[in-house]
């Protein structure tokens, strides 16, 4: 039968990646799966949605990206690097993981709140990874 293949915790790696590159970047934005307490200026919202596996190791992991800011430009921004740097992970190691590939999937288009209205830009990627054994 052969290894039983799960997952690895590609969210937790993504959102330290993002984490780190916007710091590096001087972007100062909470990343997160859920809005923590308080509001942030910026708050980039990381959330695996779906994906499918390729094989008996590869996990196509499918991330939806929200970037919501108090400032119609700012969200743009932030969303469109958020969106280079989700694709440029590609062929390199985040959080412990090698990310084999990326696909496009819907590039950064307008998604206000629609209860608050605040600006917000979103994405999805796709990230192909190689499962761990158990």
């Amino acid at each position: 039968m052969g290894d039983l293949i799960v997952p690895r915790n590609v969210t937790k790696a993504a959102i330290g990646f993002l984490k780190a590159e916007l710091a590096a970047r001087s972007v100062t934005a909470a990343v997160g799966t859920k809005q923590p307490d308080g509001t942030p200026n910026i708050f980039v919202k990381i959330n695996r949605t779906g994906g499918t596996r390729r094989d008996k190791v590869t996990d196509r992991s499918q991330f939806t990206v929200q970037v919501e800011a108090t400032d119609e430009v700012v969200a743009s921004d932030v969303a469109d690097l958020c969106y280079a740097l989700m694709l440029y992970a590609e062929e390199s190691t985040v959080g412990g993981i090698w990310v084999r590939k990326v696909e496009d999937v819907s590039g950064p288009k307008d998604f206000p709140d629609p209860d608050t209205d605040k600006p917000r830009y979103q994405f999805t990627v796709r990230w192909h990874t190689r499962g761990q054994s158990v």
